[in-house]
């Protein structure tokens, strides 16, 4: 395994020399007079690194989700979103006194007024300040990220939680999550599969009818309980562990030709967007962001969109204005409910030279993840 997860070697495709630009002198001189340790110092990291890298002739070094376990792994270059290692993350969560928190670490966000990075804490419940509250849209073209910033929500959400605490239902028309089919996260208490990759009507119906049925009997097991944000931490204060929900739909945009499908998923999503208060919550990655693809009523619903590599209209459907947008995937822009635009870098969920090494990597992972619960 240690072969998998050695670090991956990364290179640059060779340029042409060009004549040096105001801003390297600037960004020379700074350096110069003020280093990076001594940034460091004072609490400002990866100066005078921008965020995305203005230079496309340079490959930026991938952030991940984990640390290598790999001892020699550890001493990549790469900078790790979480500083704990997977198996870590796993230890500690056996041991630790939880509560319920869909905060995920999902990548870096850009704060150049500070002329710093800050880890990206996607709060879908929205109890975490500005940068907070789902439902969560990840939108961008073919290679943008999308997928892999799904298997990075996933598999954080798998490590850090045991499946009686957490549940997640997956409709995947490009097998992007199959790699968690098996974990227990992914069934219901009957052992029903909560997976599927949507290829009929038949199977999005009974998949929706199936995940729309568990928010229900929550309400049926407490019919006196007045839901709020503290309802579900009460809970598990004392002792009575109901389980957190997520629904994931990859590349919803297929669904728009298929109407039973597109109509089922439509109605299970108005009907738990707003159900944070019972610890419910959804994600979507679209190719597409027209109203055509993803209909008003459910972007109006929406409460963080992500954009990656977008075209010019695009930016507008998702931004309402035209933004600049950098071709490196996992890099683009993060619009809130406070309506802030952020410029962010979204994490791997683990370190490797290409996505198909990446996805062995992370099969292996997810094997072994299941064989500890």
């Amino acid at each position: 395994m240690s072969l998998l997860i050695q670090r991956a070697q990364l290179t640059a495709a060779s340029v042409q020399p060009r004549q040096a630009k105001v801003a390297d002198t600037i960004v020379e001189s700074i350096n110069t007079t003020y280093s990076r340790e001594d940034g460091r110092k004072d609490g400002i990291y990866y100066w005078p690194d921008p965020l995305p890298t203005p230079d496309l002739t340079r490959i930026p070094d991938p952030l991940v989700l984990f640390q290598p376990d790999d001892p020699d792994a550890a001493q990549s270059e790469r900078l790790s979103v979480v500083p704990l290692s997977f198996h870590e993350v796993l230890a500690r969560s056996k041991i630790d006194q939880q509560r319920p928190l869909m905060q995920i670490p999902l990548g870096l966000v850009d704060k150049p007024a500070l002329q710093q990075r800050d880890t990206l804490l996607m709060d879908l419940h929205g109890s975490g300040g500005a940068l907070t509250g789902g439902p969560l849209l990840i939108a961008g073209m073919q290679n943008s990220g999308k997928a892999t910033a799904l298997q990075t929500i996933l598999f954080w959400l798998t490590t850090r939680y045991r499946p009686h605490q957490f549940r997640c239902a997956v409709i995947d028309p490009g097998h992007d999550l199959d790699v968690f089919h098996a974990l227990p996260h992914l069934h219901d208490n009957d052992g029903n599969t909560l997976w599927s990759d949507g290829s009929t009507d038949e199977q999005v119906t009974q998949l929706t009818n199936l995940f729309s049925r568990i928010p229900a009997q929550r309400r049926e097991k407490y019919p006196d309980m007045r839901w709020d944000d503290d309802t579900l931490p009460q809970l598990w204060m004392h002792g009575e562990i109901v389980p957190q929900l997520l629904l994931i739909i990859s590349e919803y945009h297929r669904f728009v030709e298929r109407p039973v499908a597109s109509a089922a998923l439509r109605k299970l999503i108005l009907s738990i967007a707003e159900a944070r208060s019972l610890g419910v919550y959804v994600v979507l990655s679209s190719a597409e962001t027209s109203s055509r693809h993803i209909p008003p009523d459910i972007m109006g619903k929406i409460g963080a969109k992500i954009g990656l590599f977008l075209n010019e209209q695009q930016r507008y459907d998702l931004f309402g204005h035209p933004l600049t947008m950098e071709l490196i995937p996992g890099r683009g822009y993060l619009l809130t409910r406070d309506w802030e635009v952020h410029q962010v870098q979204l994490a791997l969920p683990v370190p490797g030279a290409s996505e198909l090494l990446r996805r062995e990597i992370l099969k292996y992972e997810v094997q072994w993840l299941a064989s500890q619960l």
